[in-house]
């Protein structure tokens, strides 16, 4: 699966953006009557059998994935991940150019879509964590002031959460591992836990 930079990246020089999202995900894919035996469960009212895919599937998220290309298969101006993905376009004849095509090509192969989250021909979007649109792209605002507010981590596991997202932006901040060095020193396996001036410079 492509990252989200390298993603992010296929948006160079568009202006009119449509978000396509697929309904129900998963449960569009039906399941070969003998894979469908081994989704078997007990119940009090007997044993049933999942006809689509599930979603508790390891390979549910890579199958969907591998589907979905397949079906969009040499289109330009269409990227995504999972059930949601974006048909964008320099001008709006080349987006609605697109956006047709891929319509055309998901009803052609028996796709179905989630109305209230499509949207069409847009200016400005969301997707992946960053605003898109003509301007460019950056990180949206409610994820970053969503970091603001974290609370100062109390231990490992918190801290990892916190340079998680904080790494999710790492572009957008000038220096970063040097800004954020002592922090990544605590997750040493030898290292005992300290919070202290450096550690708050950080953060």
């Amino acid at each position: 699966m492509a990252s989200v930079d390298y993603t992010l990246t296929e948006f160079n020089n568009a202006k009119i953006f449509s978000i396509i999202d697929a309904n129900s995900g998963f449960w569009q894919i039906m399941l070969h009557p003998e894979s469908s035996a081994f989704t078997t469960f007990i119940t009090p009212f007997g044993r049933f059998k999942f006809k689509h895919l599930p979603f508790w599937i390891s390979s549910a998220p890579e199958l969907f994935r591998k589907r979905i290309r397949e079906c969009l298969k040499s289109l330009n101006g269409v990227v995504g991940l999972m059930d949601e993905f974006v048909v964008f376009g320099e001008t709006e004849k080349e987006h609605d150019e697109r956006l047709y095509q891929v319509l055309q090509r998901l009803q052609d192969s028996g796709w179905t879509l989630n109305e209230e989250k499509c949207q069409f021909r847009k200016k400005s979007i969301k997707f992946l964590g960053h605003i898109i649109s003509a301007d460019g792209i950056c990180p949206d605002p409610t994820k970053t002031e969503a970091i603001k507010k974290m609370s100062q981590p109390t231990n490992i596991t918190e801290l990892k959460r916190f340079l998680g997202m904080v790494k999710f932006f790492r572009k957008y901040v000038p220096h970063l591992a040097d800004i954020a060095e002592p922090l990544y020193a605590m997750l040493k396996a030898d290292t005992t836990w300290t919070w202290g001036p450096n550690q708050k410079k950080g953060i």
